[in-house]
């Protein structure tokens, strides 16, 4: 399970990543429908890929424990899912997804991974 000192660390050591994806994101002149997996995988290092996919992940998970509030079970699988082996499980499951449905967007992609694990 993830613990708040280990998200909060793991937050810490990639915030300059954030601040600099998200000037990256508004400062290009792409439209936002152009920011797919494809872009992603190819557009991104790998600071930058962590930083926009924990984004993705936190909102997908705060969206589900507004759904389920005041459960927590389906915000917790979420996190596990994506935080238990991350190196694991892009390898097998995310990268896969990302190269075969390039032109979709990343947080689709996403959203039916996270619900195929989760449920609804």
């Amino acid at each position: 399970m993830l613990t708040f000192e280990r998200k909060r660390k793991f937050w810490s050591k990639y915030s300059k990543s954030v601040i600099f994806g998200l000037g990256l994101l508004t400062a290009s002149s792409a439209q936002a429908s152009d920011f797919n997996a494809d872009a992603v995988l190819n557009n991104l290092n790998e600071d930058q890929r962590t930083s926009y996919m924990m984004g993705l992940v936190d909102g997908l998970a705060y969206a589900r424990w507004l759904k389920d509030k005041p459960s927590e079970t389906g915000m917790r699988c979420i996190y596990d899912w994506y935080y238990q082996d991350n190196a694991a499980l892009w390898k097998s499951t995310l990268l896969p997804a990302f190269e075969t449905h390039g032109d979709k967007p990343a947080t689709a992609i996403l959203f039916v991974l996270a619900k195929r694990k989760c449920g609804e």
